[in-house]
């Protein structure tokens, strides 16, 4: 009878610890996705809203950001220092950024302004630094397209 038993309670246990295993699982330490949401140049500086969705089942507390963005492989902007920002468990936030942007930059923008392209593909790279884990890596490609009687102004 005791050998019975402790074959049940073995069988029930094995299952008890694969039903466990069958969980869900906690998302950590995976990079953001990134994505342009609008662009505006005024003179030589651009504004840049940077969207970041947090896919972690945690808080993302980001405390430097680097990045780069090329509009037809020419660098159009870059930025690398700290910032200060807290993007919620399996949340977005938009970062607005004012950054300097390349002259090159600047004539492919007026030209697509100017109806010499429909569209501009471009190129956002960089690494977000957050509180406990290593160096986020992101990554993401789309196209800038003029926004219809705002001057300066894509997405």
């Amino acid at each position: 009878m005791t050998r019975y038993l402790r074959s049940i309670m073995l069988a029930a246990l094995t299952a008890g610890l694969m039903v466990a295993a069958c969980g869900p699982k906690v998302v950590r330490g995976q990079p953001p996705f990134a994505q342009v949401n609008a662009l505006r140049l005024d003179g030589t500086a651009l504004q840049l809203e940077l969207g970041l969705r947090n896919i972690n089942d945690e808080p993302m507390e980001v405390q430097y950001l680097q990045l780069t963005l090329t509009v037809q492989e020419t660098e159009l902007t870059a930025h690398e220092g700290p910032l200060t920002a807290i993007i919620s468990a399996n949340g977005k936030e938009t970062l607005s950024l004012r950054l300097p942007a390349s002259e090159t930059g600047r004539r492919l923008l007026a030209a697509l302004e100017d109806g010499a392209h429909t569209n501009l593909p471009y190129q956002l790279r960089g690494s977000l630094q957050t509180a406990g884990d290593s160096e986020l890596p992101f990554q993401s490609n789309g196209r800038l397209y003029p926004v219809p009687g705002r001057s300066g102004q894509f997405r």
